[in-house]
């Protein structure tokens, strides 16, 4: 991918988040089950690479409401953060994400994440 894709898909997706407070519900069940707290852009785009292999977005995000720790499946729903991630990536290709509590602390991301989005917490 050129560098100019991956930032055009980057500024796509810093939109999406912005655009819903990174709030992300299950059209099948039609209630809200998501939020993504923070979001990072890292790897090859961040060091500079005018053609990186793919856009890497680490996020940070919390099930809630009444689906939280249930089988959202046995309701015909799906995962509240696979529809998250569905709606970010939709119409893009090469764009990856990797659950903070999997990959936060992996290799050097901790060194080069940039932060591309936190949530408004309203009072």
């Amino acid at each position: 991918m050129k560098r100019f894709t991956a930032h055009k898909h980057l500024r796509t997706i810093i939109n999406r988040l912005n655009a819903c407070n990174g709030e992300f519900d299950t059209p099948k069940c039609g209630r809200l089950n998501y939020h993504i707290e923070k979001a990072w852009v890292f790897g090859s785009y961040v060091k500079g690479s005018n053609s990186p292999n793919d856009l890497d977005i680490l996020y940070d995000g919390v099930a809630v409401g009444e689906f939280c720790g249930t089988r959202f499946w046995e309701f015909g729903c799906e995962s509240g953060s696979d529809r998250a991630i569905i709606t970010l990536r939709h119409g893009m290709k090469m764009i990856r994400f990797h659950p903070y509590d999997i990959d936060g602390n992996y290799k050097d991301i901790p060194q080069t994440k940039q932060l591309i989005f936190e949530r408004t917490r309203l009072k």
